[in-house]
């Protein structure tokens, strides 16, 4: 602002210097005096160069969930009606998968999604509680296929006894701790009933547990192939 200021007030100067010669000659009349003519310095504005904002942009983000599908194929002649997905360190087995509408029928498969990426035990069960199949420490850090194709080899826990069985543990004789049962609580094994448990050949321990707390063990037991029956009585 200074120095338009200045500028303009030197230019008002000139103006008023001209007036004043051409009023002189007016008074002092004879021939005009020939006014000089005064070349008024142009005074070059400043071009201010505004600054150029960029324009405002929104990236787009995709939000990462992070999630992990499973896709179970049943390749067995029974129909999965229970599936449990737990984390590899936890007591249980936690909730039930499916759901009370959903089943996934023999020769066909079903997908579970948003499941967070880790390591997994899973378990499946037909509509009766029977165990077809069960698989731990599963990697889910990417998109996964189980495959149930079920087990020529089983454990048949045959409740002759008075009581329910609420707990069924199948641990390798290396094992120092019986970890998670593979019967669900909440659909114990009723007196006068009998459930299957998928198994592999090999040497296990065995403990069921009835409902009030009191436990049956059973260690170092050989499964050579085909049903092995293990009847609980009083």
């Amino acid at each position: 602002m200074s120095i338009f200021s200045q500028e303009s007030k030197g230019r008002i100067a000139l103006v008023v210097a001209v007036m004043a010669l051409v009023a002189l000659a007016c008074v002092c009349g004879g021939t005009p005096a020939v006014v000089p003519t005064v070349a008024v310095p142009t005074v070059a504005v400043p071009t201010v160069a505004l600054p150029t904002t960029a324009p405002i942009t929104s990236e787009a983000t995709t939000e990462t969930t992070g999630s992990i599908s499973l896709k179970v194929v049943n390749q067995t002649t029974s129909d999965i009606c229970y599936l449990y997905i737990t984390d590899s360190g936890s007591d249980d087995w936690g909730p039930e998968q499916l759901g009370t509408d959903q089943t996934i029928a023999a020769s066909s498969d079903f997908t579970i999604t948003d499941i967070p990426p880790g390591t997994y035990d899973l378990e499946t069960e037909d509509c009766d509680h029977n165990v077809i199949s069960w698989n731990y420490n599963v990697d889910l850090s990417e998109d996964n296929t189980l495959t149930v194709s079920g087990s020529p080899d089983q454990l048949a826990v045959e409740n002759t006894s008075s009581k329910q069985l609420c707990g069924l543990y199948i641990s390798p004789p290396t094992e120092e701790n019986w970890g998670r049962s593979h019967l669900n609580p909440e659909h114990p094994i009723d007196p006068g009933t009998t459930r299957t448990f998928a198994i592999t050949s090999g040497t296990w321990d065995l403990r069921v547990e009835t409902c009030d707390g009191t436990s049956i063990d059973r260690t170092g037991q050989e499964f050579t192939g085909g049903t092995f029956t293990w009847t609980i009585s009083d």
